[in-house]
Protein backbone atom coordinates (compact mmCIF):
# COMPACT_ATOMS: atom_id res chain seq x y z
CA UNK A 1 0.00 0.00 0.00
CA UNK A 2 2.63 2.35 0.40
CA UNK A 3 4.85 1.94 -2.17
CA UNK A 4 1.80 3.05 -4.39
CA UNK A 5 1.47 5.74 -2.78
CA UNK A 6 4.78 6.64 -3.02
CA UNK A 7 4.72 5.97 -6.56
CA UNK A 8 1.30 7.96 -7.07
CA UNK A 9 3.08 10.58 -5.46
CA UNK A 10 6.27 10.60 -7.43
CA UNK A 11 4.09 10.52 -11.12
CA UNK A 12 2.18 13.32 -9.81
CA UNK A 13 5.22 15.50 -9.66
CA UNK A 14 6.78 14.43 -12.10
CA UNK A 15 3.59 15.46 -14.37
CA UNK A 16 3.07 18.61 -13.00
CA UNK A 17 6.64 19.09 -13.27
CA UNK A 18 6.85 18.56 -16.78
CA UNK A 19 3.51 20.78 -17.08
CA UNK A 20 5.33 23.82 -15.29
CA UNK A 21 8.26 23.08 -18.01
CA UNK A 22 5.13 23.87 -21.20
CA UNK A 23 3.73 27.13 -19.47
CA UNK A 24 7.51 28.70 -19.18
CA UNK A 25 8.12 28.52 -22.13
CA UNK A 26 6.67 32.40 -23.78
CA UNK A 27 4.86 31.83 -27.49
CA UNK A 28 5.39 35.18 -29.15
CA UNK A 29 3.49 33.98 -32.57
CA UNK A 30 1.51 31.24 -33.40
CA UNK A 31 3.96 29.88 -36.33
CA UNK A 32 6.29 27.88 -34.89
CA UNK A 33 9.80 28.88 -37.39
CA UNK A 34 8.87 32.50 -36.71
CA UNK A 35 8.91 32.15 -32.85
CA UNK A 36 12.19 30.35 -32.96
CA UNK A 37 13.73 33.08 -34.68
CA UNK A 38 12.10 36.13 -31.94
CA UNK A 39 13.93 33.66 -29.14
CA UNK A 40 16.95 34.08 -31.26
CA UNK A 41 16.92 37.72 -31.76
CA UNK A 42 16.43 38.25 -28.18
CA UNK A 43 19.44 36.15 -27.32
CA UNK A 44 21.37 38.32 -29.68
CA UNK A 45 20.32 41.66 -27.73
CA UNK A 46 20.98 39.92 -24.78
CA UNK A 47 24.75 39.04 -25.60
CA UNK A 48 25.15 42.70 -27.53
CA UNK A 49 23.70 44.77 -24.72
CA UNK A 50 26.37 47.36 -24.47
CA UNK A 51 26.03 47.41 -20.82
CA UNK A 52 27.00 43.72 -20.40
CA UNK A 53 30.14 44.90 -22.67
CA UNK A 54 28.64 43.41 -26.12
CA UNK A 55 29.42 44.18 -29.51
CA UNK A 56 27.40 45.75 -32.12
CA UNK A 57 27.56 42.73 -33.94
CA UNK A 58 25.51 40.88 -31.88
CA UNK A 59 22.93 43.31 -32.30
CA UNK A 60 23.11 43.62 -36.49
CA UNK A 61 22.47 39.64 -36.28
CA UNK A 62 19.57 40.23 -34.09
CA UNK A 63 17.95 42.36 -36.75
CA UNK A 64 18.36 39.82 -39.00
CA UNK A 65 16.86 37.37 -36.92
CA UNK A 66 13.61 39.79 -36.55
CA UNK A 67 13.82 40.68 -40.06
CA UNK A 68 13.22 37.03 -40.91
CA UNK A 69 10.81 36.20 -38.07
CA UNK A 70 8.62 39.23 -39.78
CA UNK A 71 9.09 37.74 -42.95
CA UNK A 72 7.83 34.06 -41.88
CA UNK A 73 4.86 35.30 -40.66
CA UNK A 74 3.90 38.86 -41.42
CA UNK A 75 1.46 39.21 -38.75
CA UNK A 76 4.09 39.13 -35.92
CA UNK A 77 3.78 42.62 -34.33
CA UNK A 78 5.44 42.16 -32.18
CA UNK A 79 8.86 41.18 -33.99
CA UNK A 80 8.09 44.64 -36.41
CA UNK A 81 8.19 46.26 -33.08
Amino acid sequence: MNLKVIILIAVFFDTSASCMAQVTAKVYSQNNEANTCYTKALDYIKIGNPRNGGSIDSLLIAVKWLEKAVNTDPRFVTAYI
